[in-house]
């Protein structure tokens, strides 16, 4: 188990991850993000025990995942609440922005249903109320 810009990887020595040089840029938003670095989920997620990604989230929130399949075929990823699968994200070959909606504060887990995937991005916006007024976003960094 190692923590990386937010996340938890949770991993084996027999069942690794890692993280790679990797580059992509995408709009979400109307935001443009630039990545250097990509994390090697490496195959498929074994949840209690290894090759997925921990993420805590304080409360309600569009949680996103920028991710690629490793190989030429798509892919998916679970995403899991109290060991049980509450969403997927897409993984398909060429890059994929999915977003969830999350309405409980808490522990999420994200891996890969199959085979291999990179994970390049996860956003997690979180709705604050202003005095009353409309609902806005603010941005909690990605990985």
């Amino acid at each position: 188990t190692e923590e990386v810009g937010g996340l938890k990887l949770i991993a084996t020595s027999d069942k690794t991850m890692e993280i790679r040089n990797g580059s992509a840029s995408f709009v979400y938003n109307d935001v443009e993000y630039s990545v250097s670095k990509i994390l090697s989920l490496g195959g498929s997620a074994k949840f209690g025990t290894n090759r997925y990604v921990e993420v805590e989230v304080s409360g309600a929130c569009k949680l996103t995942i920028v991710a690629k399949s490793s190989g030429s075929s798509d892919r998916t990823l679970d995403v899991r609440y109290n060991n049980s699968s509450v969403a997927t994200a897409d993984a398909k070959a060429s890059l994929s922005i999915t977003t969830i909606d999350i309405t409980n504060a808490g522990t999420y887990q994200i891996g890969s249903t199959g085979s291999g995937i990179y994970i390049y991005y996860i956003i997690a916006f979180f709705w604050k109320n202003t005095r009353g007024k409309s609902l806005d976003f603010f941005r909690e960094d990605g990985v």
